[in-house]
C-alpha cells in the first residue's frame, strides 16, 4: 500500500494543525485549568493580594502562570528558528516534526501529572495548615510543591519546543509544493515579466477596462488557482482553531467527574490528536521530487561568473545575505517584532481591563469566541491575492493603530463602550498575527531559503515576547497608569511609522519592481526570489 495522494495529505495536515498547533497558548483556558487544580495556590499566603476573580486567586499565582506562558512562547520561537535551520541542513521536515510531537506528548503528560498532584497536595496542605501541624510536615509539602513547579516548567518548555516545530514544517511543505502562482497578485507586486510597457499586456489592460465584470471574474479564478495563499491561510486559520481544543478539554473535565479526570481527559486527547499527528508527519517529505527538480532548475540559472555558496544542504549563503539586506525583509522583521510585542502586551492586559465588574463575563465569552477567528483568518487570507498582500499588511497595521488608540482612550476615560470596541478590533488584529507574515514571505521571497528567513524572524519575535512580558510586569507592579499610557503611545507611534514606511517605501518599490535589482553582485537565484 503506497503513501496517500496529495489530495489526502493536505486534509491530514489540516487535522494535525487544527488539533495540536497552539492549544497551550489559550491563555484563558490555562488560567481556568490552573485555578481549577489549585496550581500555585500554595503561593497565596495570608499577606497576598487576593484577586477573587474567575481566573486567579492571588497575584503570585497570576505571575507564575504568565511566566510559564511567556517562557513557552519564547522557547517556541527560538526552537522554531533552530528547527527551520535543521530542516534546511538535513532536508527532512518529518524528522523535525516527529521530534516536535514527541515533545508535545511529553508536555501534555507532564502537565496532567502536575495538575493532578497539585490539587491532591494542595487539599492536603490546606488541611494541615488549619490543623496546626508540625513544621516538618509543612516542609514536606513545600518540597512537593517545588517538584510540581518543576513539572509545570518542563511541561511548558516541551510545549514551546513542540509547537512551532510541529506546525511550521507543514507551512514549508505547502510553500515548496504549491508555490505562489505568477498571477494577478504577483503582478501587483511588481513582476517585471508582466511589465506594463509590454504591448500584449497593454491590450489585456484595455480589454479588462472594456469588460470590468470579466476582469473581476478572471481575478477570482486566478485567486482560486493560487493554492499557496489558500493553503497557507487555511493552515494558519486552523492553528487558531486549535485554541478551541482548550474549550473542549474544559467541557470534558466538567463531564467526567473524578479525582483523576485530568489524567483521563489528557490521555484521550493524546490518543486522538497527538499520536495520529506524529504518524501524519511522515508525509511531510512526500512530493519532494518536484521541489528538488525546481531547485536544480534554479541552480542552473546562476550565471557562470557568479559563485553560489551552499552552506549546510539547502541554504544558499550568498542568496541569504542578499535577502537579509533587502528592505523588504528588514521591514517584515521589524513589523512582526512590533506586532508580536503589542499583541502579547494586550493579551496580558486582558485581565486587568476586562476583569472589572462592569464588563461582566466578557472574558468567559471571549474565550469561547476566540477560536472562531479562524474564519476571519481564512477569509482574508484567501482574498489577499486580489487586494494584494501589501494592501493586506496596510489594513492589518491600521487595525493595530486602532486597537491601541482605543486602549489609550480607555485608560483616559474608562469608557465601557471603548473597552468593548478595542477588544473587538483586537479580535480581528490577532487573527492575522502569523498568516500575514507567511503570505508576505511566500510572495516576496518564494521558497528559496524560506525556512531560514522565517527562523530569523521568529528569533526576533522571541525577544519581543520577553520584552513585552517584562514591560507588563514592571508597569503593573512598579509603575502606574502613566507608564502604561506612555507605553501605549510608543506602540501607536511604532505602528504609524511602520505604516508610513510601508506605504511610501515598500509598496512603491514593489509596484515599480525596484527590488528586483541589487547594488551588490547577487546571484540570479536571489533576484528571482525577491
Amino acid at each position: 500500500m503506497g503513501p496517500p495522494s496529495g489530495k489526502t495529505i493536505i486534509p491530514l495536515f489540516m487535522y494535525s494543525i487544527a488539533t495540536t498547533a497552539i492549544v497551550y497558548q489559550n491563555y484563558i483556558f490555562v488560567a481556568f485549568l490552573f485555578k481549577r487544580y489549585r496550581a500555585y495556590e500554595w503561593l497565596c499566603k495570608g499577606g497576598s493580594d487576593k484577586m477573587g476573580g474567575d481566573f486567579f486567586v492571588c497575584k503570585e499565582q497570576e505571575n507564575c502562570i504568565q511566566f510559564l506562558l511567556v517562557s513557552g512562547l519564547i522557547i517556541q520561537f527560538i526552537s522554531g528558528s533552530i528547527g527551520s535551520i535543521l530542516i534546511n541542513v538535513f532536508s527532512k521536515k518529518k524528522y523535525v516534526s516527529r521530534v516536535a510531537f514527541a515533545f508535545l506528548f511529553a508536555g501534555w503528560t507532564l502537565l496532567s501529572v502536575a495538575l493532578s498532584y497539585s490539587k491532591h497536595y494542595m487539599e492536603g496542605y490546606s488541611k494541615v495548615g488549619t490543623s496546626g501541624a508540625s513544621p516538618d510536615s509543612l516542609g514536606t509539602h513545600h518540597d512537593v510543591f517545588q517538584t510540581i513547579s518543576l513539572l509545570f516548567t518542563l511541561a511548558f518548555a516541551c510545549f514551546g519546543i513542540g509547537s512551532d516545530n510541529s506546525y511550521l514544517p507543514i507551512i514549508y511543505y505547502v510553500n515548496e509544493n504549491y508555490p505562489v502562482e505568477q498571477g494577478e497578485g504577483t503582478r501587483k507586486s511588481g513582476d517585471p515579466a508582466k511589465d506594463s510597457s509590454d504591448p500584449a499586456n497593454e491590450s489585456q489592460h484595455a480589454e479588462s477596462a472594456n469588460h470590468p465584470g470579466e476582469s473581476k471574474l478572471g481575478a477570482l479564478k486566478k485567486m482560486l488557482k493560487n493554492k499557496n495563499y489558500i493553503l497557507i491561510s487555511t493552515m494558519s486559520s486552523l492553528a487558531v482553531l486549535s485554541l478551541f481544543v482548550g474549550n473542549v478539554l474544559l467541557a470534558l473535565l466538567n463531564a467526567f467527574k473524578g479525582e483523576n479526570n485530568i489524567t483521563v481527559v489528557v490521555s484521550m486527547y493524546i490518543l486522538v490528536c497527538i499520536v495520529p499527528a506524529f504518524f501524519i508527519a511522515n508525509l511531510l517529505d512526500e512530493g519532494r521530487g518536484k521541489t528538488t527538480d525546481d531547485n536544480v532548475a534554479i541552480s542552473q540559472q546562476i550565471t557562470p561568473n557568479t559563485k553560489s555558496t551552499q552552506l549546510w544542504g539547502q541554504i544558499d549563503l550568498d542568496a541569504l545575505k542578499n535577502q537579509v539586506k533587502s528592505p523588504f525583509y528588514q521591514f517584515i522583521v521589524v513589523e512582526f517584532f512590533t506586532i508580536t510585542f503589542s499583541i502579547c502586551y494586550f493579551m496580558f492586559s486582558l485581565f486587568d481591563i476586562y476583569e472589572h465588574s462592569v464588563f461582566g463575563d466578557t472574558l468567559n465569552v471571549y474565550s469561547l469566541v476566540l477560536p472562531s477567528s479562524f474564519i476571519i483568518t481564512l477569509t482574508f487570507g484567501i482574498i489577499a491575492d486580489i487586494i494584494s498582500i501589501y494592501n493586506f499588511i496596510s489594513f492589518n497595521l491600521i487595525l493595530g493603530i486602532s486597537v491601541f488608540s482605543l486602549t489609550w482612550v480607555y485608560y483616559k476615560t474608562a469608557s465601557v463602550f471603548v473597552g468593548y470596541l478595542s477588544l473587538i478590533i483586537y479580535f480581528f488584529h490577532q487573527s492575522f498575527f502569523a498568516n500575514h507574515m507567511y503570505m508576505y514571505m511566500s510572495t516576496v521571497f518564494r521558497e528559496h531559503n524560506f525556512a531560514v528567513l522565517i527562523g530569523i524572524i521568529n528569533a526576533f519575535a522571541s525577544v519581543a515576547f520577553f520584552l513585552s512580558f517584562k514591560s507588563f510586569e514592571y508597569i503593573k507592579y512598579y509603575g502606574g497608569p502613566v507608564h502604561s499610557q506612555v507605553l501605549i503611545q510608543i506602540v501607536i507611534l511604532s505602528y504609524v511609522l511602520l505604516f508610513l514606511f510601508h506605504i511610501f517605501n515598500i509598496k512603491r518599490k514593489a509596484a515599480s519592481g525596484q527590488f528586483m535589482t541589487t547594488k551588490s553582485s547577487a546571484s540570479e537565484v536571489t533576484q528571482n526570489n525577491i
